[in-house]
Order: C-alpha cells, then sequence, then structure tokens
C-alpha cells in the first residue's frame, strides 16, 4: 500500500518556543519595580530557573500575566508590548521538549510538509526557523494568517497547538486531523471540564510540556 503524504501544522509560540517563560524572565531581570505593584514579583524572584520552567507548564491562565495578577489590569496589551520589545528574543529562548523530535519528522520520508505558524508575521520566528532547520532539510514552512484558512489551506494530518479552548471549532470540523496539545495547567483544566461533554473531541491528544522529576501543579 501506498504511503500517504502526511503534513503539519506546528504553532511555535509555546509549542516550539516559549515567549511567556521569556517575557516572565525579562520582567524580573529588568522591569520588577514597574511590574511590582500588578503581578506576583515575589514568586519570580523567589524561585530557580528550573522550577520557574515547572510552574509555568502548570499555570491556570494562557497569558502568564494574567496568571500572576494581584488584580486587575490590562495582561493583553503589556504581554504584546513585551512580546515585541526584544528583537533577539527568539534567538535567546531554548526549545520545549518538542523540539528533540523533530528529527524524526524531518527524517520520515513520508512527511512532506513541516509548517510552522504564528497568527501575524513575525521577522524573528522567520529568521530563527531558517537558523535552526534550513540548512538541514527543505520540507520546513513559515506560515501564517488565521490558523482555520492555514488549516484550509495545507489541510495538515496533524496539528500541535497551544490553546485547545481557541480551536474547539475547529477540532469539532476536521475530525480525521489529529491534533496535538500540550499539557499546560489551563488546557488540562479545559480538557477535565469538557469529558463526557462531547464525542468530538476524540482527535485531539495531549502530551508533556516538559519532562521533569518533580512535577507539581500550581493554580
Amino acid at each position: 500500500m501506498d504511503m500517504i503524504p502526511s503534513k503539519l501544522i506546528i504553532a511555535y509560540d509555546e509549542v516550539i518556543k516559549q515567549p511567556g517563560l521569556y517575557i516572565l524572565r525579562m520582567i524580573r531581570d529588568q522591569f520588577s519595580e514597574q511590574f511590582s505593584e500588578y503581578i506576583n514579583i515575589d514568586l519570580l524572584q523567589e524561585i530557580s530557573d528550573k522550577d520557574m520552567d515547572i510552574i509555568y507548564a502548570s499555570r491556570n491562565e494562557a497569558n502568564p500575566l494574567k496568571w500572576l495578577a494581584y488584580g486587575e489590569f490590562d495582561y493583553d496589551r503589556n504581554y504584546k508590548s513585551l512580546h515585541h520589545r526584544d528583537k533577539n528574543m527568539y534567538m535567546s529562548m531554548p526549545t520545549t521538549s518538542l523540539y528533540e523530535h523533530l528529527d524524526s519528522y524531518i527524517r520520515a520520508f513520508f512527511i512532506t510538509d513541516i509548517c510552522f505558524w504564528t497568527r501575524n508575521y513575525d521577522e524573528r520566528v522567520d529568521f530563527d526557523i531558517q537558523y535552526m532547520f534550513n540548512d538541514r532539510t527543505n520540507k520546513m514552512k513559515y506560515i501564517t494568517g488565521p490558523f482555520d484558512m492555514c488549516i484550509e489551506t495545507v489541510k495538515p494530518d496533524m496539528v500541535f497547538y497551544p490553546y485547545i479552548n481557541d480551536i474547539w471549532d475547529i477540532v469539532r470540523k476536521h475530525e480525521s486531523i489529529v491534533f496535538a496539545i500540550p499539557s499546560y495547567g489551563f488546557n488540562m483544566a479545559s480538557e477535565s471540564l469538557l469529558i463526557g461533554q462531547t464525542d468530538d473531541d476524540e482527535n485531539v491528544g495531549y502530551y508533556p510540556v516538559i519532562q521533569s522529576d518533580k512535577p507539581r501543579f500550581m493554580g
């Protein structure tokens, strides 16, 4: 039997690299005074980088500023501002555990396209992809635009996406696609609330964000 070529879409942010984690460290190291009345700076300063990785993966809010907030403020605007601040942000970030598995996708002859996605074009991501991958394979592509439109255009067999709440409609519409979701705390909370309510999410699987010898959950 002939093997069907496979295509992957992989969201870059929070799947390959974690801008939110970088931003928290940026706040801790550069802007602690400016944010001290809005978020829990003490937590960021008291824990090691290794523990921060674990706690960050366990958080119960997608926006880490909202997760650490003392009260209401414009989490999204501040996150976006910090996200665009450092031109070397992506180059300075380590990769997540999924990166270690990309070699097997690259070597698999039946995988023809590995499409890295961000909602809007970011030259830092474009450069980062070229730096890490383009000397190894021509399978890698960088795509942007509304996620549902990218799904329709690429027609992937598997999708890696970091926020399950954002794509339930897409999941239910495309039952033949496997959706791999990193097990951030907020995703697992959403998944547990939906158990037994729908049978349409059988094509959704969750995978560990990090490998740790001391797992913990913090709300």
